[in-house]
């Protein structure tokens, strides 16, 4: 099925506004259930709050930012992994022209890679390479760029199939997603984004077993 694209832009807003309006769409997709999945005997947890400081090792210890620059992240990811913190969420938004991040740390170990905005083509391309050297999609986010599907990802050393889609329709992600399920694949990515205020499916499956629910765009 191919990928049928949209423009969604804010037009007329100052930088700051414009940043805002970006910032609120994005934390909308991710709050309003966009990414919730529960499987049996646990629900999954939401991405943290914005501005969550870091919390004491006794709870669930994360680290984050919001609307960072490029340059700031990329200090920011590097001096946490030397210190034991590896990504869980990683979102863009572009405000100006450039990009910003907004990210999640929890601690962990082993190595992370990832990459930001890239070209449909080329986060094909890069994923196909990664998975042939064992790793495997912990995260997947996308987004319009003058018209086109711009990729987010990290990926972590993993083994195993996964299978995933980028910008599907309601319809059409619904129906791959049932197939799926009935031949042992679980969701393990969901993230959804508006298209002319229909939501657009950007999803990762894994092989899996048990059942599975998930809503999107929900208030």
């Amino acid at each position: 099925m191919g990928i049928r694209h949209s423009t969604v832009t804010a037009s007329n807003m100052s930088g700051r506004n414009q940043f805002m309006w970006a910032l609120r769409r994005m934390l909308s997709a991710v709050f309003l259930a966009s990414m919730l999945l529960w499987m049996p005997g646990a629900a999954s947890a939401a991405p943290a709050a914005p501005n969550s400081a870091a919390r004491t090792p006794d709870a669930v210890a994360e680290k984050t930012v919001v609307g960072a620059t490029s340059a700031d992240f990329q200090s920011r990811d590097a001096d946490l992994f030397n210190q034991g913190w590896r990504l869980t969420v990683l979102q863009n938004t572009i405000v100006g022209g450039q990009l910003r991040y907004t990210a999640v740390w929890k601690p962990g170990t082993g190595g992370q890679l990832w990459v930001a905005g890239w070209s449909g083509a080329d986060f094909q391309a890069r994923d196909t390479t990664l998975f042939n050297q064992g790793w495997r999609l912990a995260t997947l986010q996308t987004f319009l760029v003058n018209n086109q599907l711009s990729y987010t990802a990290v990926w972590k050393p993993g083994t195993g199939g996964q299978l995933w889609v980028a910008g599907w329709a309601g319809a059409d992600f619904q129906a791959r997603d049932a197939e799926l399920f009935n031949q042992g694949w679980r969701l393990a990515v969901l993230q959804t984004f508006l298209v002319n205020n229909e939501l657009r499916y950007t999803a990762v499956w894994k092989p899996g077993t048990g059942g599975q629910l998930w809503v999107a765009g929900s208030a």
